[in-house]
């Protein structure tokens, strides 16, 4: 299922895959907006676009900051932070993924170039 964005390119879209046994959400790249966590919530994992660290806005993508308000509402089992920018790479995005979690209490991770999650049976693995 395709999902709304709020970003530069008026044709960007996020999606939700669903099996019988999973449902794995991806934001693409946005802004956080009113009804964006509607269009993922539930979602066993939740995959975002996370530029920047903290309360960094930029038009049209989301902050640390954001993601935790997303991952509030949306309540996934897993949520990773993927398309980080640069501030956020020198700001140590495993740092970032940490108050993420803290914050919701979700287990979140910050993505490595090579990363692969393992969503066969019960808990996610990371290689």
């Amino acid at each position: 299922t395709g999902t709304g964005t709020v970003h530069g390119d008026p044709t960007g879209v996020g999606f939700r895959l669903r099996t019988d046994d999973l449902s794995v959400s991806y934001t693409s790249d946005t802004e956080y907006f009113d009804g964006l966590a509607d269009y993922h919530r539930g979602a066993d994992v939740l995959i975002s676009s996370v530029i920047r660290p903290g309360d960094e806005h930029i038009r049209g993508h989301m902050c640390t900051d954001d993601f935790i308000k997303l991952v509030e509402d949306v309540k996934p089992g897993i949520a990773v932070m993927t398309h980080l920018g640069m501030k956020m790479i020198l700001n140590d995005p495993e740092m970032e993924a940490f108050r993420v979690q803290e914050a919701t209490g979700i287990r979140t991770l910050a993505a490595r170039d090579g990363m692969k999650l393992d969503l066969d049976g019960g808990s996610p693995a990371i290689s």
